[in-house]
């Protein structure tokens, strides 16, 4: 039996009762895997002060303003709360751009929360697993409302290019 173990697998040493041993960097015997007492003795195995997340269904996930400070003390809040509440859009997929885009139309006519009204009925049906990329879907949106206030916005910031030129033009001479 020896021999036929050894045959099969030259690199497996074998026992003395015949079974081939394991090799390798596995756990020492008497040590098995699994879910045991951590640190501190908690049989669940987690840090002490630690706590579970609050899930995909959370408030804080939904709609929380302490979880994206930039959408804080803006005139626009209650429309935002209103296409948080009414669609699947969430607080994280408002990024700096869809922001900037927020403020400008805010600052040039107050019609952020017009906005954020075409932004809800657009988004109105739409499931989260339909879209691809939710904060360059919001920002579409944003755009689409007012592609020409789109475009001055980007005119006076001087575009993206334009920005990227100007710095590898820097960098380069």
């Amino acid at each position: 039996l020896k021999a036929h173990l050894k045959s099969a697998n030259p690199r497996l040493p074998v026992a003395s009762g015949g079974a081939a041993m394991a090799v390798g960097k596995g756990k020492a015997s008497g040590k098995g895997s699994g879910k045991g007492a951590g640190k501190g003795g908690d049989p669940k195995g987690s840090a002490k002060g630690f706590t579970k997340g609050s899930g995909k269904g959370s408030e804080a996930a939904k709609g929380g303003w302490e979880a994206n400070p930039r959408l804080s003390g803006k005139a626009y809040k209650a429309a935002v709360e209103d296409v948080l509440t009414i669609t699947k859009v969430r607080h994280t997929d408002f990024d700096q751009k869809a922001i900037q885009l927020l403020d400008y139309l805010q600052k040039h006519g107050g019609r952020a929360s017009d906005a954020l009204k075409f932004l809800k009925e657009a988004a109105g049906g739409v499931e989260r697993d339909d879209i691809l990329n939710s904060r360059a879907y919001v920002y579409a949106l944003l755009r689409k409302f007012d592609e020409k206030a789109y475009k001055e916005m980007k005119e006076a910031s001087g575009g993206e290019r334009a920005h990227a030129e100007s710095k590898a033009a820097a960098l380069a001479g």
